[in-house]
């Protein structure tokens, strides 16, 4: 749990069994510092808090919790190379986000490995989770060993992860899920069919499905090296330069496609191109989709987590459903 005194958080940790090297039923209390920023809106958070709980200021006040399942836990250990995070929400009627963490293991099943109800998702939230909750729920041992955490394109989230890759694991490369790049940024930044002429609209379906295509290659194998990148970003420009896109798509609408290349796709390439994770042991993660696969089962199996659960319910099901989930794998 993670309740706050003095304006530091504290991280109490529970081990049942010897999740972080302690006897079993030993507490340790953890301190996590923050800047003045991050502290001030942390505090004010806090006092927005009491008085919709009506808890005084001598009272510790519960802030946010994470816990690992034993089994989920010796899985990680045993794959601890590519992990997703991503949260969640509709899962407690306290409006909570829910964090979800999941691994890959050598046969392409995705697994959970960390559940977190969060106060919110603010820059001091996530440092929690990524300086103090991953190194001592998960074992100082385990996590060098991570080679690859992919996110979305959450930015309070990334900045954080970033922090903590550069203080704590300079080994780990932060992946970009490709969908929400290519996919969600192409929904969000370019035309749709309807910016084309009609004669033209199944021409441009085409050009989009090439294009996309075209980019989900960088991060799918299709380029080994950082040459081969290099000349298949080429080739896409002269393609969206060539005379039969731009008849079909118009300058307008070829204009914002381009821009969407240059402004949305290549400047994180550091974060999604298939070179860069080649010498690294990464099961060809390159998309987020099984992670928010494993969310949306969770609320849409015949024992779902509900929006309308208690906090302690929806973890109390949360819980059951990892039990039961290896009680069945173990048959």
């Amino acid at each position: 749990p993670m309740p706050i005194n003095g304006g530091k958080l504290i991280t109490t940790v529970q081990s049942t069994e010897n999740i972080v090297g302690a006897p079993e039923g030993d507490e340790t209390n953890l301190l996590v510092l923050l800047p003045v920023v991050d502290e001030l809106e942390m505090m004010k958070f806090a006092t927005d808090h009491r008085k919709i709980t009506r808890c005084g200021d001598d009272q510790d006040l519960f802030i946010g919790v994470a816990w690992v399942f034993p089994e989920e836990l010796r899985k990680f250990r045993q794959f601890p190379e590519v992990i997703c995070v991503d949260t969640t929400e509709d899962t407690n009627k306290e409006n909570r986000p829910l964090l979800t963490i999941t691994g890959r293991d050598n046969c392409g099943k995705q697994y959970f490995i960390l559940r977190a109800f969060l106060p919110n998702q603010r820059q001091w939230a996530f440092k929690w989770i990524f300086q103090n909750v991953l190194p001592n729920l998960l074992g100082q041992d385990s996590m060098p060993r991570v080679r690859v955490i992919l996110t979305d394109g959450d930015t309070q989230e990334t900045a954080q992860l970033d922090a903590a890759i550069n203080a704590y694991y300079p080994t780990v490369l932060r992946s970009r899920c490709g969908w929400h790049i290519v996919d969600r940024g192409w929904h969000q930044h370019c035309p749709g069919v309807k910016s084309v002429k009609k004669k033209h609209e199944s021409q441009f379906l085409v050009i989009v499905s090439i294009v996309k295509t075209w980019l989900y290659s960088w991060m799918k194998g299709c380029c080994e090296t950082e040459e081969e990148h290099r000349l298949s970003k080429l080739l896409l420009r002269n393609y969206l330069h060539s005379q039969k896109v731009l008849d079909v798509c118009g300058e307008v609408c070829l204009t914002r496609i381009r821009e969407f290349v240059r402004d949305y796709i290549e400047p994180y390439e550091g974060n999604f191109c298939f070179h860069r994770r080649i010498g690294i042991r990464h099961f060809d993660v390159y998309t987020s989709s099984a992670h928010e696969g494993t969310n949306n089962g969770m609320k849409n199996c015949s024992a779902p987590v509900l929006p309308q659960h208690t906090l302690d319910k929806s973890a109390s099901v949360l819980t059951w459903q990892a039990e039961l989930s290896h009680n069945v794998s173990d048959r």
